[in-house]
């Protein structure tokens, strides 16, 4: 498209060409522009050049060149470009925008987000690209640090400013919204609190709003906290300062900020509560207690027979492992990878009790001989209590194998209350499930309710739960860290009673909130699980079943839903059906058996409202798999394939399915054998499930955007395992 005096000028102020810095070498940025829209970047590049020899302050030069250079990968040449730039355009938003961009490609993204807000506190028009991808990219970048509340301000103001038309930021939006994964408190809205009524600081807390929703965090900080120093103490002020502190990035400000809100005792004590467990979850130093996670190596004489013993001691296990093509940089990979068990694996698990199901305490990597290098064994485990035994096991297992002692090396860490609070249980490929349900309710019930009060916690100064029964001074923060178990169990769907573990350590529960006055707009996410739902109106009870179930609040969600189809005039609604609702309980289920009822319930439903049940059954049979049901899973194929092949999108929905599980060649678009339904995909032996996942900061978390890899956890809550 050519350049003329009423195009927009290229250094991204805003202006057309004509009342712009390029004004007077139209003709020469044509050739530019002409030359980029024919991917001749170098000529471009080399044209620029030319023009800055004559025009070497130039902004609308310069930004071309800096994104030049930047898409070329050169970061050192476009570093010293934006320097230009900036000293020449200080206040041309467009320009500092891609120096946040260059910023965040260096790894400073605490520089960026500076530079982002000196940005948005220069912008006085429409919004130019550049600072709008500026904005995504530091939310982004954000996301990956593990600064959820960072990179949902970043992220929701872009979205906000690009009205939703960017569907792929709109979902990632979303997402940071109902990914389960991300723990209940950091899924809730945080919009700032509205200013009181009939007060003589209006103008001001107004001032400071304006700027909150221009993006300008900064400046609104700066104004709240000039406020809080006028008129402390004050909610509103407290809380958004909060917010806003966490929008910018600065994680020790935004605990402090948190932890400041949560001690106004003005406040209503579940509102206290929940800032301080807010606090708790940004904080890594909320489990600073470490344990050291240690690899010891042994040289073996025989790998292939030390091999054989291994494969037939009932006390290691075997883990099946996917070993990487070839060799890597470590040298070949092991030969088999055990898990060492603290006693002998029962032959069967029928009478299983928790007493004798066995526990990993440690793996071991077996490595068969190598040019330069002995055949070895190493054996990675946690310099816990139990640290000494584990190692006197598994060297006792070499026997004549055996060869020089063993090294020492520490290769990670662990908190220490997760090392307490965690196990990794093996049980026999024969327990039955109900067997395997019990038990773990079991272990979940002990942990919780008696190992968890006698553990030392940092957040109560290295006292434990019980040392602080009765101690007002501890009762926020102790009910904090209750809330924060409470949510873990509801993420992973454990069906505990934690107001047992209140009562216990003499604290208020978590009682059934008062309708009266009550403003459901106004209520956290968190709390929502509290209604009396039976007493709800029909509106009210939509309305908090729809915000639960799109911020996956399962609880509530659950209490929500199962309340609405108890009601006669459930089918007049207009909102939702019965079978959707059943199938979101059997989403939102505690155990597969539960879910198997509830979307046998939502077939029923669906037939009888004459509309297909084909999505009901592609659950099932989802489920039946994981379960290695096979039998039942062939039934349910084959009336799949029978009666609803070819309503629209089942067919891909069940090849999706097959070949997830291993059951069809990926791209293969052929029907299968329905006999092969028979011998699903090997799964692992059939073990209580303990795979549980809680959010938080530096955690391995899935967002709706894949590409995001944020760090390793330092934080663990019960629940994580």
């Amino acid at each position: 498209m050519a350049l003329d005096a009423y195009s927009l000028c290229p250094c991204g102020s805003g202006k057309k060409v004509k009342f712009c810095c390029s004004r007077n070498i139209i003709q020469e940025l044509d050739k530019v522009q002409r030359a980029l829209e024919g991917k001749q970047r170098v000529a471009a590049l080399g044209q620029l050049n030319q023009l800055l020899k004559k025009n070497p302050q130039l902004p609308c030069l310069l930004h071309l060149k800096a994104v030049i250079q930047i898409s070329r990968d050169e970061l050192d040449d476009a570093r010293a470009t934006v320097d230009g730039l900036l000293q020449a355009a200080p206040e041309n938003p467009a320009s500092l925008a891609l120096g946040a961009e260059l910023t965040l490609l260096e790894d400073k993204v605490t520089d960026a987000v500076s530079q982002v807000q000196l940005a948005l506190e220069h912008l006085e028009g429409d919004m130019p690209v550049e600072l709008f991808g500026a904005l995504v990219s530091t939310g982004r970048a954000l996301l990956q640090t593990g600064d959820l509340l960072g990179a949902r301000g970043h992220l929701m103001f872009a979205n906000a400013a690009s009205q939703g038309a960017n569907e792929e930021l709109a979902s990632l939006v979303a997402g940071l919204h109902r990914d389960p994964k991300i723990p209940l408190l950091l899924r809730d809205s945080l919009d700032p609190l509205p200013c009181p009524e009939d007060v003589a600081w209006q103008g001001e807390f107004a001032a400071a709003i304006r700027c909150w929703s221009r993006g300008r965090w900064r400046l609104a900080v700066e104004q709240l906290s000039s406020l809080d120093d006028k008129v402390p103490q004050q909610r509103a002020v407290l809380k958004n300062l909060a917010i806003a502190r966490g929008y910018l990035g600065n994680l020790p400000a935004t605990i402090a900020a948190w932890r400041r809100f949560a001690a106004l005792e003005s406040l209503e004590l579940d509102e206290r509560l929940e800032a301080e467990a807010l606090a708790q979850l940004l904080d890594v130093e909320t489990n600073r207690q470490q344990l050291d996670e240690i690899r010891l190596t042994w040289t073996v004489t025989d790998a292939s027979q030390l091999s054989e013993r291994f494969l037939s001691d009932d006390q290691l296990t075997r883990i099946p492992f996917d070993p990487p093509d070839g060799e890597t940089d470590d040298g070949p990979p092991p030969r088999h990878v055990f898990g060492l068990l603290d006693r002998s694996l029962p032959k069967s698990g029928v009478d299983l009790t928790r007493e004798t199901v066995p526990n990993m305490v440690g793996v071991a990597y077996l490595f068969g001989k190598e040019t330069d290098r002995d055949a070895r064994i190493e054996f990675v485990t946690v310099k816990d209590d139990g640290f000494s035994a584990a190692c006197d096991l598994l060297e006792s297992k070499l026997g004549d194998e055996k060869g020089s002692d063993g090294s020492q090396e520490t290769v990670g860490s662990v908190s220490a209350i997760r090392q307490a609070l965690s196990w990794n249980w093996r049980m026999p490929d024969d327990t039955p499930r109900d067997v395997q349900q019990t038990l773990m309710d079991e272990q979940r019930r002990e942990m919780m309710f008696q190992k968890w009060p006698a553990t030392s916690l940092s957040i109560l100064d290295d006292k434990t739960p019980r040392d602080v029964t009765g101690d007002a001074s501890y009762q926020v923060r102790l009910l904090a860290a209750v809330l924060l178990l409470e949510l873990a169990a509801e993420q992973n769907q454990w069906e505990l009673d934690f107001n047992e573990l209140r009562r216990n350590l003499d604290l208020p529960e978590a009682d059934v909130l008062e309708l009266d006055g009550l403003k459901l707009e106004e209520l956290s996410i968190v709390r929502i699980c509290r209604l009396p739902f039976t007493e709800l109106s029909e509106d009210q009870l939509l309305a908090s079943l729809q915000l639960a179930a799109t911020r996956q609040a399962s609880r509530a969600a659950r209490q929500a839903g199962l309340e609405l189809i108890r009601r006669d005039n459930f089918e007049n609604t207009g909102e939702l059906d019965k079978a959707q609702v059943y199938g979101m309980l059997a989403n939102l289920s505690g155990s597969s058996d539960q879910a198997v009822e509830y979307l046998h319930l939502a077939r029923d439903a669906a037939v009888a409202a004459e509309n297909s049940p084909a999505t009901w059954l592609l659950n099932e049979l989802s489920l039946r798999i994981v379960r290695r049901e096979s039998e039942l899973a062939q039934q349910i194929f084959e009336q799949v394939r029978t009666h609803h092949l070819e309503e629209p999108g089942v067919s891909e929905n069940l090849y999706k399915i097959l070949e997830s599980y291993g059951m069809l060649p990926q791209g293969s678009q052929a029907m299968p054998n329905p006999a092969g339904l028979a011998t699903p995909v090997a799964t692992a032996p059939a073990q209580a499930d303990e795979s549980q996942t809680l959010w938080t900061p530096d955690s391995d978390r899935a967002t709706s955007d894949s590409t995001q890899k944020p760090k390793e956890s330092k934080l663990w809550v019960p629940g994580m395992d």
